[in-house]
């Protein structure tokens, strides 16, 4: 017996295309990542533009006092007001920029005093920066007086001889670069020594204490790294030889990437003061006897 069934029409298969859909959907989600993206970042952007601005101003004085110091002073007033109204208009920006004007301030102070020799404008230079550099970090440390760090006191024992040989390292190249422009000759070796040892103390409360600290705080620690060790640099700086420029960017950018991965101004000061002691040492023992 034929059975007389329904007939039902075959439905039309469509060509399935994944990779239009995909890429549809990857473009979606990478929009939407793209809005999430800029609407979390746009304070820091912003930040940053403040952060490179201040940082403009102070290398700009810097820079001027290097190469032309009568016009250079005028330049670090201007800097030093600019960053008296950044401090003033921008509150995430405050500490920062009263930080950084540390520099042209002592710079100021300095020329007004004018020292009659080398080590009498360090001297003074130094320890008006030490001076406020302390202050200012007591003041923003009071919310927060135990600061993180990710050395253990037992590490301390590891870490310390390996700052004393890395700074060593690094003042046996400074000495290759440098050891026919040492500009303390006639100065006992033993003073000379101290005042190294109080320099290297300024310039970690100073950069990685102040500045790099502060910085991380308003955008991303491996710029804030940067921007220290640019400054670093143009403190450091003299006139009187470019071998000067490599060992800047070589000691600072020791010290900014210690301090980046460590957060702890014990290693930096060892790693900075062992470098500046080495140097001394060896342009004692080679150069000054002859």
């Amino acid at each position: 017996m034929k059975l007389n069934l329904p007939r039902f029409k075959r439905p039309k298969l469509h060509p399935v295309r994944p990779f239009k859909r995909a890429s549809k959907t990857a473009k979606k989600r990478a929009k939407k990542s793209w809005r999430l993206t800029a609407r979390f970042t746009k304070p820091i952007r912003r930040q940053s533009l403040v952060w490179l601005f201040s940082l403009s101003l102070l290398v700009a004085a810097q820079a001027t006092l290097i190469w032309a110091p009568t016009v250079g002073i005028y330049v670090n007033a201007v800097a030093l007001a600019g960053l008296a109204i950044i401090g003033l208009q921008k509150t995430a920006a405050r500490k920062v920029a009263i930080s950084l004007a540390i520099i042209p301030l002592a710079n100021m102070v300095t020329a007004t005093v004018q020292p009659k020799t080398t080590i009498g404008s360090a001297v003074v230079f130094y320890g008006i920066i030490l001076l406020l550099a302390l202050a200012y970090r007591f003041m923003f440390t009071l919310d927060f007086p135990m600061l993180h760090t990710r050395l253990l006191a037992k590490g301390y024992g590891f870490g310390i001889p390996l700052m004393v040989v890395i700074g060593q390292m690094v003042g046996l190249v400074g000495f290759g670069f440098l050891r026919h422009h040492y500009p303390y000759v006639g100065y006992s070796l033993p003073l000379i020594a101290l005042v190294a040892v109080v320099f290297a103390f300024t310039e970690e409360i100073l950069l990685r204490g102040l500045i790099q600290q502060q910085g991380e705080r308003l955008f991303h620690p491996a710029a804030a790294a940067v921007a220290t060790t640019v400054l670093y640099v143009f403190l450091v700086l003299d006139h009187g030889t470019i071998l000067t420029l490599p060992i800047a960017l070589l000691m600072g950018g020791v010290l900014s990437f210690v301090y980046y991965k460590k957060k702890n101004l014990l290693l930096t000061f060892t790693l900075n003061a062992a470098a500046k002691l080495t140097y001394i040492g060896l342009v004692a023992a080679f150069v000054l006897r002859k």
